[in-house]
């Protein structure tokens, strides 16, 4: 190990190094240059803060492509193979995908592709519709893929329009008010949930083609020519050009009915309206949306990006009282959620919570700095606060929770700086230096410092930026203005600071309150320069014995929290106003049982009320019912306008619910954010579906067997009837394949889709079927009459087998091989998270891959975005590290130096731990972003700290003098530091609003860790340095006394052979 040297405490006056301290210099001989550049910044920020992005809720959305396939009729498994499969092979080579997730049901499959970071989403787009134009085995009867990239809309109002109405008239009614919100405000787009897609349904009885002697096939084709408008050219005239089109279109019941079908023999026509029942209808199967027990429709009001969502909600909703009254008799309209209140509440919660913190931190520094002094350098916070903003239009930084919370996170930390600068000018004022050379030798000694300082709290941020997925996206604007925040915050502490730091030199005027604070200033000193000293000194005597105790109760510490004893979770659990109870149903449930089993869980919950006694504190109920799925949602008060949790809510909830019949399964979701759903998802996946299915069974067994797993679930559960036809001989003789039998028979069912309009600004399909009266049941599927390409009439079982089957209803895959997902939450009053987690990731999931060799079993959902962030933030801590290890190890031109640095890490992680412990706090991945940016601030105390023992060894003063000395004169700036930073976050650790839960982790690392750093760089690290010195000059010492001994020998060898040369 090289010897420890530091040229830079000993020589100052480097030339980079002058030309940096003219500059400051100038600057406090330059009252207007620096008056003027401090309204610049502010005037910059405020200017530049009605270009910034405002949002709701703040973004979590990758780049991904959604590829969306209709085949109506068309089963699970038909969809996987006719659909999916080729999709999926002709985009297996693009590189720039990271994940193909596909799932087949019946009639439709959805793909989505997920991309790499960093890849551009619009070229890779055009590559997949190039891949996907490719393909000509698709089934003729698929309607055309829809590929979009997926869209992320921050949603802003939500209303509730309902009432006793037909479900045509409601739907005309939403249309209505949609469309007068587009028209009246700055909106993105508004979605309908609720409704269905409304469609003309012609209806044909069998009896009806036989007797006119014709086909479905046939009456198909005769529509569809004429319901579309075809253009015929233009003719040129003087006049000019005449366009000419002929008119298909239909606006009305009675255009259909007038369609000319065929002729008879002796002339007469056969309309459609002869033959066929043509009506309005719907799509898809029926699907009540309930709000308040009573048919409705949502509507969903999306923001822009330009649109400022406090203004927005509020015209809106005056736009809504008015337009109350021109609602139809019996329709009502109701605001169900809010997101603006919301957003405000976060802004007030922040604010508040940031004024408090700052009025501490300035109480925090007037305790202990001059009065003058502690004013500057809490000036520097609304500078480097305001400054800031206007990087964020530029960096595309949006104003969000998050960001706001950069402000908090960065309000204690930020006057580090400014602090180390103050204090050095302050300290060479006292000890007799002019106020001018005070100022400009204070600053420029500390250059170096603040610097670094800077640097690695923002390096210390930089292992975020790796951060994949959602998260990582959520966290990248806050980690970018952080770094805005602290690059002002630097450039006001080193050219703005200091001149006003010229008032040190004018007399004090000492009034009541100068009399407390120089009490308060003078009990500072005599801790620092007594208490602190008479320690200090008793711990270098014993340095051994206190690093014993350091290293401990970190051992200690980390010991306990990998014992599983804290629990822990990869995103904090965090409450949310909207809960819902979401059951998954059989397949072929009948709608009167679903309407059943919905209704009894509504009435649960609204007992549930009157146990937790407040009957009243919730705003509306929702129910939604879809084919193999419901959810029941209450919309409760605010946290403060109640007494319980939301938690206690599900809990008392699900206890008056009971066991309920004819479900698959029950699961509570009343938790926002990135993460959200089912806490445990266990993905398996194999080529071998059979063995697929007994692998999951078998899991499914083991969870149920440990204590707090609850809402089990998997895809395999739900089976579904399905019938498949093979074509006998006779059939093929008449011309019937597997292709043309399998569409005459869908389309005899469901029908063809010969032609979509736009009516009313929404899209409407003409379909024709068979009537649905005589549309078979299961058991009679034989006797369904068909024509064969030959022109004869035949029954299905003449020419088809018919082998009824159990097939899934539902198929999944992920990148190219089918998967099942086995999903379950916890009961957190009886598991322990961490362990369960541990137990079926090291024991459950080896043992069941072991028994099926060919299935592959790992966590998913959280866990797999936990495991895929956790490599990628390791590299990035690696690399912060490394970083920071080589400019220290430069710096200093020692490894051993960067080292002992580096050290006291652990020591504030552990600080950070126990925080979570003594709170009884879960760990989560907020926990480690606090933890990250904890280590930036306690290498800055180390760093200076070393720093200024190296200057006093320069002195030639021994090494227990160098270090009592530096660690006295560094004692102020490091408590205050440590003391703002945790006062500025302490509103934020004791709020105990929902809307803070979700930072509260990240605040606990922080606050603890600080805290605890004082002791960590105060004693710790000076012990450290004392034995890292002592054995620096021992290992000197052995070395020298080597040489000496080598030297002395190698004399005596010379004079024994010059005095044998003599003698001979």
């Amino acid at each position: 190990m090289e010897k420890s040297t530091a040229p830079s405490p000993c020589d100052t006056n480097t030339q980079s190094g002058s030309i940096f301290n003219r500059l400051i210099g100038w600057m406090i001989d330059n009252p207007i240059a620096v008056n003027l550049f401090t309204v610049a910044i502010l005037v910059l920020g405020v200017y530049s803060f009605t270009s910034i992005k405002q949002e709701t809720s703040p973004s979590f959305k990758v780049d991904e492509i959604e590829i969306r396939a209709n085949f109506p009729g068309a089963t699970p498994k038909e969809i996987e193979q006719g659909i999916v499969m080729p999709i999926e092979h002709s985009l297996t080579e693009n590189t720039n995908i990271d994940r193909i997730s596909a799932t087949a049901v019946e009639g439709s499959a959805r793909l989505v592709l997920t991309l790499n970071d960093g890849v551009n989403a619009n070229s890779v787009i055009a590559e997949v519709k190039n891949d996907l134009d490719a393909i000509n085995s698709f089934p003729s009867s698929m309607e055309p893929l829809q590929i979009s990239l997926v869209e992320e809309l921050d949603s802003l109002v939500e209303f509730g329009l309902y009432g006793n109405l037909p479900e045509t008239a409601l739907r005309q009614e939403a249309t209505r008010l949609k469309t007068e919100l587009l028209n009246q405000f700055d909106i993105a787009r508004i979605a309908l949930a609720g409704v269905r897609d409304t469609e003309v349904i012609i209806e044909i009885t069998q009896d009806s083609l036989y007797q006119y002697q014709l086909t479905l096939p046939e009456v198909t084709q005769r529509i569809a020519a004429e319901v579309t408008d075809i253009s015929a050219g233009s003719i040129s005239t003087n006049a000019g050009d005449i366009l000419i089109r002929t008119l298909g279109r239909k606006e009305q019941i009675a255009h259909f009915r007038n369609i000319i079908i065929n002729s008879k023999s002796d002339g007469a026509e056969i309309k459609l309206g002869d033959i066929a029942d043509i009506s309005y209808g719907f799509s898809q199967q029926e699907a009540p949306f309930l709000v308040n027990g009573q048919p409705g429709i949502m509507l969903v009001v999306y923001q822009s990006d330009t649109s400022k969502p406090i203004q927005l909600s509020g015209a809106i909703q005056d736009f809504i009282k008015q337009y109350q009254s021109s609602l139809p008799v019996g329709a009502n309209l109701t605001v169900l959620d809010d997101q603006a209140q919301s957003f405000q509440t976060r802004i007030d919660l922040l604010l508040n919570n940031g004024l408090i913190g700052m009025i501490l931190v300035i109480i925090a520094l007037s305790l202990f700095l001059d009065m003058r002094l502690a004013f500057w350098v809490c000036l520097g916070i609304p500078i480097a606060i305001i400054g800031s903003l206007a990087f964020m239009p530029m960096l595309s930084i949006p104003l969000n929770m998050v960001t706001l919370f950069a402000f908090i996170i960065t309000l204690g930390i930020l006057v580090d700086d400014a602090v180390i600068v103050a204090e050095n000018i302050y300290q060479k004022f006292q000890d007799g230096t002019a106020i001018e050379a005070a100022l400009k030798q204070g600053a420029a000694e500390m250059a170096v410092p603040v610097c670094f300082s800077v640097a690695t709290n923002i390096i210390a941020f930089v292992p975020l930026l790796f951060v994949p997925g959602e998260l990582g996206v959520m966290y990248k604007p806050m980690t970018l203005l952080i770094f805005a925040i602290f690059t002002v915050s630097l450039i006001e502490a080193l050219f703005i600071l200091p001149y006003h730091l010229k008032q040190l030199g004018n007399p004090r005027k000492m009034g009541r309150l100068g009399q407390i604070q120089q009490k308060s200033f003078n009990a500072f000193e005599s801790l620092r320069e007594i208490h602190f000293n008479k320690m200090l000194r008793t711990s270098l005597r014993h340095p051994w014995s206190i690093l014993a105790i350091f290293v401990s109760v970190t051992l200690v510490t980390f010991s306990w929290v990998n014992s599983g004893r804290v629990d822990s979770g990869f995103v904090p659990k965090v409450e949310s106003q909207r809960i819902d109870a979401e059951v998954e149903f059989p397949a072929g449930t009948a709608l009167v049982d679903k309407k059943r089993t919905m209704g009894l869980i509504e009435a649960a919950g609204i007992r549930a009320f009157a146990r937790l006694r407040e009957p009243n504190s919730y705003k509306h109920i929702m129910m939604s019912i879809h084919a193999n799925s419901a959810s029941t949602t209450f919309q409760i008060v605010e946290d403060t306008q109640r007494s319980y949790t939301a938690r206690q809510f599900v809990d008392t909830w699900r206890s008056e619910i009971g066991e309920l019949a004819g479900t698959k399964s029950l699961f509570f979701d009343y938790e926002v954010g990135p993460g959200g759903g089912k806490e445990l998802s266990i993905e398996l996946a194999a080529n071998d579906s059979e063995m697929l299915k007994q692998a999951t069974f078998e899991l499914m067994k083991k969870l149920q067997q440990i204590e707090g797993v609850t809402d089990i679930d998997s895809g395999l559960i739900d089976a579904q009837r399905e019938y498949t036809l093979s074509v006998t001989p006779r059939g093929s003789m008449m011309g019937f394949n597997s292709d043309s039998l399998g569409e005459l028979v869908r389309n005899s069912f469901y029908g063809e889709e010969v032609n979509r309009q736009i009516q009313n600004s929404e899209e409407l399909k003409i379909r024709v079927m068979r009537h649905r009266n005589e549309q078979f049941k299961a058991n009679a599927l034989g006797d369904l009459l068909i024509t064969s390409p030959s022109g004869e009439q035949v029954l299905l079982k003449q020419v088809a087998d018919i082998i009824p089957i159990l097939s899934a209803s539902r198929i999944d895959r992920i990148d190219g091989i089918e998967q099942v997902e086995v999903s379950a939450s916890f009961i957190r009053s009886k598991a322990n998270v961490a362990l369960i987690t541990t137990q079926i990731s090291d024991s459950i999931l080896p043992a069941l891959m072991q028994k099926y060799p060919g299935v592959n079993a790992e966590l998913g959902g959280s866990a797999r975005t936990e495991r895929k962030v956790s490599a990628q933030l390791m590299t990035g801590i690696i690399l912060a590290l490394f970083i920071v290890f080589s400019f220290l190890a430069i710096y200093f031109k020692s490894m051993l130096d960067a080292i002992l640095i580096l050290s006291v890490i652990p020591l504030c992680l552990a600080a950070a731990m126990l925080g979570h412990i003594i709170l009884s706090h879960s760990f989560s991945v907020m926990s480690l972003f606090g933890m990250i940016a904890l280590s930036g601030l306690v290498l800055n105390g180390s760093f200076v700290l070393l720093l200024e023992i190296k200057k006093h060894l320069c002195s030639r003063v021994d090494i227990e003098t160098a270090i009592i000395n530096s660690t006295i004169s560094r004692f102020r700036p490091v408590v205050i530091t440590a003391l703002t930073t945790t006062v500025g976050l302490a509103p934020m650790l004791f709020e105990t609003s929902t809307q803070a839960q979700y930072l509260i982790p990240m605040v606990i690392s922080l606050s603890f860790g600080t805290l605890f750093s004082i002791a960590t760089i105060l004693v710790f690290a000076p012990a450290l340095f004392l034995i890292s010195e002592r054995w620096h000059v021992r290992y000197s010492s052995k070395s020298n006394a080597s040489v000496i001994e080598t030297l002395k020998t190698a004399d005596t060898l010379l004079i024994n052979r010059i005095s044998t040369s003599t003698a001979s």
